[in-house]
């Protein structure tokens, strides 16, 4: 009987050690994820800001490029800054 008793405490820490040893990880994974939103939530107010300041400059640029007498409709540069704006949003 102390025999079996020994293998079950035995094997009853050997489950306690792993248990510790996976809840760690999972704690450790759940920080990682959470610098990972906080970065995230900055990458995108960074995004948002880019992108607010590009309108306002190209406004600018428009209303320059009128007052030049320059064809606005049809800028090149602006077709390509407003595909990779496209496609940094999605």
């Amino acid at each position: 009987m102390a025999k079996k008793t020994r293998a079950l405490e035995t094997e009853t820490l050997e489950w306690q050690k792993r248990w510790e040893e996976n809840n760690g990880r999972l704690v450790s994974i759940t920080k990682d994820h959470e610098n990972i939103q906080i970065e995230v939530g900055k990458v995108h107010e960074s995004l948002y800001k880019i992108t607010n300041l590009y309108h306002a400059l190209d406004k600018e640029r428009s209303s320059l490029l009128k007052k030049l007498g320059r064809d606005i409709s049809q800028d090149p540069l602006k077709e390509v800054v407003k595909d990779t704006l496209d496609k940094i949003q999605k």
